[in-house]
C-alpha cells in the first residue's frame, strides 16, 4: 500500500524571452507547464531532451540534479509547481527540525547532511508521476 500523497502547495510563473534559460534545482519542484511559448527541457543525468508547448505539463523526478529550461521560437512563460511529500517518512525529518531547534547536543552541520540524507530517502521512495 502506498501512504504518499504529494500535493503541489505553491506554483510561481517565470517569464522567459526568447532563447533565454532557466536552471533550477529539480529538488524544488514538482513539475512544468508552458502557459504561453514552447519550451526545451533538460535533466541533468538524463540524456533526453523535452519539447513542452502550452498546456503540456511534465513531472520532474525529484533525483534528476539541474533542471534547464529554455524559452523557444520566441518569448515564453512557465508555471513551476513547488510540492511536498507527504508520508511515513515524514516524522523522521519533523524529528531532525526539532533537534535542531531544542539545542541538542548535535551540531547543526550533522542535521543538515542527515536532513539531506533523508530528503533524499524520501525523494526514491515518493512516486515520481512518470
Amino acid at each position: 500500500m502506498d501512504d504518499s500523497l504529494s500535493l503541489p502547495v505553491a506554483t510561481q510563473d517565470w517569464h522567459l524571452g526568447a532563447r533565454r534559460t532557466l536552471s533550477l534545482n529539480a529538488r524544488q519542484i514538482r513539475s512544468l507547464t508552458p502557459l504561453r511559448g514552447d519550451l526545451w527541457v533538460t535533466f541533468s543525468g538524463d540524456p533526453r531532451d523535452f519539447f513542452l508547448a502550452p498546456g503540456e505539463t511534465q513531472p520532474v523526478p525529484c533525483d534528476a540534479g539541474q533542471v534547464v529550461i529554455e524559452a523557444i521560437g520566441g518569448e515564453a512563460t512557465v508555471q513551476v509547481s513547488l510540492a511536498i511529500a507527504h508520508s511515513q517518512h515524514a516524522p523522521a525529518l519533523s524529528l531532525g527540525r526539532a533537534l535542531a531547534y531544542s539545542g541538542g547536543a548535535l551540531a547543526a552541520s550533522v542535521l543538515r547532511r542527515i536532513a539531506g540524507q533523508l530528503q533524499s530517502l524520501a525523494c526514491r521512495l515518493a512516486p515520481t508521476g512518470n
